[in-house]
């Protein structure tokens, strides 16, 4: 992943160039806020799986051993009186 520093201060030619140099430059820093943002969400997804694991051991007081742990998925449709279960 390139650096946002690096992508802003550009190099000579895109500094001397044109619109097109101009286009490319915000094309890169686009780029570089998608990767950051995308990392960001998986970032915040493992943070969220790991919060919830946690959670559940501790109400069943920090143990699982010869625990059966059973997972119901409930789905909700915004803006609608739809729910689902699955």
């Amino acid at each position: 992943m390139c650096s946002i520093f690096n992508v802003i201060s550009g190099s000579p030619t895109q500094k001397n160039s044109g619109l097109l140099d101009e286009r490319m430059l915000l094309i890169n820093i686009c780029s570089y806020f998608e990767e950051f943002l995308n990392f960001q969400v998986v970032e915040i997804n493992n943070w969220q799986r790991r919060r919830f694991s946690d959670r559940i051991i501790a109400e069943l007081f920090n143990t699982v051993a010869e625990k059966k742990i059973a997972l119901f998925g409930f789905a909700f449709k915004k803006d609608t009186g739809d729910t689902r279960h699955e």
